[in-house]
């Protein structure tokens, strides 16, 4: 798949006015011209990729002890930030999502999830990995 004519000239023609220009802001090419470049994904985790609006339902359903009313309050507990000091914390958002992933039901439905906002965000080529240690008490 290869971007629209009409996307392949305009970053064309942004690289031949740009050449040899350092890059800054009004050069940048707009958001939609990035939106709609095919892009490629090859480290992706299952476990940590899941819509915040899945984790308020599963969390809910399975009784996890968190009070997820809002997608911002999923993404305050279960998105980390660059102000994060260490693995350990950043791997503490896993505990979270891997106890939603443990029925086949929800291993399927967070899967197809992840590719459908993969096709969105216009990913021709991705690669998901998952760990099936994790998510065998209810699958």
């Amino acid at each position: 798949m290869h971007p629209e004519p009409d996307v392949a000239i305009r970053l064309r023609i942004l690289s031949i006015q740009n050449r040899g220009k350092p890059m800054n802001r009004s050069h940048q090419p707009d958001q939609a011209l990035l939106r709609a470049f095919p892009k490629t994904d090859l480290h992706v985790h299952l476990d940590g990729s899941l819509r915040p609006a899945t984790v308020r339902e599963l969390a809910a359903r399975y009784s996890l002890p968190f009070a997820f009313a809002t997608d911002q309050d999923v993404l305050d507990v279960c998105q980390v930030d660059e102000r994060c000091e260490s693995l350990e914390d950043y791997l503490k958002v896993f505990d979270i999502t891997l106890q939603l992933m443990q029925s086949a039901d929800d291993l399927e439905r967070i899967s197809f999830e992840l590719a459908e906002d993969a096709h969105r965000e216009t990913c021709v080529t991705w690669k998901c990995g998952i760990r099936p240690c994790c998510t065998r008490s209810r699958a």
